[in-house]
């Protein structure tokens, strides 16, 4: 059920469907800093998938993970070196803030 969600939203940038393996997770952190992520690499046009394993826990009725890593952003293989960097320098700018 999830890949075929999946496949759905990637479909536009592909004729063929989709395979499991065509994501590969590049963040897991916060939810918040998950959807900042999200939108910063939809401003990239990188499409991307958040999953919410905090979310997804408490749907099913069972505890889930902490929040520090609850959710995690998957992209394209081919998308995956620039969403990469984009990453990065968020994760870098961010200890820097704290730093100072």
């Amino acid at each position: 059920m999830v890949i075929s969600a999946i496949r759905s939203k990637f479909k536009h940038r592909k004729n063929e469907p989709m395979k499991e393996n065509d994501l590969v997770s590049v963040f897991v952190g916060s939810a918040i800093s998950a959807r900042y992520l999200e939108a910063v690499l939809s401003q990239s046009d990188i499409p991307s998938l958040l999953r919410n394993n905090l979310q997804e826990a408490a749907h099913g009725g069972f505890g889930g993970p902490g929040t520090d890593d609850a959710c995690e952003i998957f992209v394209e293989q081919q998308d995956y070196q620039e969403a990469e960097k984009l990453i990065f320098n968020f994760v870098e700018n961010r200890k820097t803030k704290e730093d100072s």
